[in-house]
């Protein structure tokens, strides 16, 4: 059993306990989420801290449904007897996931706006969906090919999709994209042993190969200002200003936002697990930052714009155990909303501006951090709460 720390005036105990600190950015704090015995998907996490995941059911058919995590409060997306998962968010709120219908024996990419679905693609497999701020997404779909392996990276405008990397013996995966409609991948050839990969990406009009430091090469991420980082071998590294460098040794599947900070768990030589850490730009290097350790093993996750990030954890595979749940590093409700070490006029100036009364609900994004009370407004009790916190050091 975890233990429940407090970080604040107000206890926020709707669906999230706060924990306690392992080493975490100034100003932040962790949360853990969808804990239970179910397996979690990879979250996606938005600007405005929205999470959404999916869950195995507890009854049959027992497959995914979607969730979405918003200020403390969960809410359930999806509500059929069709799987539903791998899920990716925008600040918009709009979503994007894989479905199964087995009637069809197809997966499909459903897009949903505004509560309305739309069927984007549909084939024998699609995989690795990602989407951006216009709600534009990529993905790879499955083809007949070499090796049974013939994937594409797809992308999807809004209204047209596009097949972005031609026919060939490679295997296109992973996709992501930034919003300036720029993509990345991994080209990898499954047909030899080992396999090998490189990261190609598609911007002016053109796809192009990353600078190659491994032979096998995989899970790229990237910025609106271009900078990029993957995984090559055991190592994460990026590419920014037409140099690639390390970051982390023994790291994977890294994430990276639009501030140079990046997520990717990294593997423990000594306690054979996996670690998740943030690490935010310094000088010419990074910091690194350790938000969660234990038993379990912290794999896939995301980060946003504000230094936050969201991991899935998994309790003991080895032995069976697929449950978990997902830790969420956030800003802690503070008062602080510039980062300064301070909660002073500037902060006032914003606070009042995120006053919206009292049982007016949802949508406050960036105004989550002046609801001391988790109950999803800004009145006079957060008010209340931000004065006493007040300093003009």
């Amino acid at each position: 059993m975890r233990k429940a720390v407090l970080f604040w005036g107000f206890a926020c105990m709707v669906v999230a306990a706060a924990r306690a600190q392992v080493n975490l950015p100034p100003g932040f704090e962790t949360v853990e989420i969808a804990v239970d015995e179910r397996f979690t998907s990879p979250p996606s996490i938005n600007n405005c801290g929205q999470i959404v995941y999916s869950k195995e059911e507890t009854v049959p058919p027992y497959g995914p449904e979607i969730y979405l995590y918003d200020n403390g409060r969960i809410t359930q997306i999806t509500h059929n007897d069709i799987p539903d998962d791998f899920p990716v968010i925008n600040d918009a709120g709009d979503m994007a996931w894989i479905r199964y219908v087995p009637e069809l024996d197809r997966v499909q990419l459903v897009f949903l706006r505004d509560g309305v679905e739309t069927i984007v693609d549909e084939a024998w497999a699609l995989t690795g969906v990602e989407i951006n701020s216009s709600g534009h997404l990529v993905w790879s779909h499955y083809f007949d090919g070499n090796c049974n392996w013939d994937l594409r990276v797809m992308f999807w405008n809004g209204s047209q999709v596009t097949q972005i990397t031609p026919p060939d013996e490679y295997y296109d995966q992973s996709p992501a994209i930034n919003d300036l409609d720029d993509i990345v991948w991994t080209h990898m050839n499954v047909c030899v042993t080992p396999w090998t990969g490189r990261i190609q990406a598609f911007w002016d009009q053109q796809i192009v190969d990353l600078p190659s430091v491994d032979s096998q090469e995989q899970g790229s991420d990237i910025s609106n200002s271009r900078h990029l980082v993957w995984s090559a071998g055991q190592d994460v590294v990026e590419f920014r200003n037409g140099m690639v460098n390390v970051v982390a040794a023994h790291g994977a599947v890294p994430k990276v936002n639009n501030a140079g900070e990046i997520y990717a768990p990294v593997w423990s030589v000594i306690r054979e697990l996996w670690e998740p850490y943030v690490f935010v730009p310094q000088d010419r290097g990074y910091v690194a930052y350790r938000f969660g350790q234990g038993a379990s093993s912290y794999t896939d996750g995301a980060n946003n714009d504000y230094g936050e990030a969201a991991c899935r954890w998994i309790n003991d595979p080895v032995n069976g155990d697929w449950g978990g749940g997902i830790l969420f590093l956030r800003q802690a409700r503070t008062g602080d909303y510039n980062g300064d070490a301070r909660t002073d006029l500037l902060d006032y100036h914003r606070m009042a501006n995120c006053m919206n009364g009292p049982l007016v609900s949802g949508g406050l994004c960036g105004c989550r951090l002046f609801d001391f009370d988790c109950d999803d407004d800004v009145d006079l009790l957060d008010f209340c709460e931000f004065q006493s916190r007040f300093n003009i050091k």
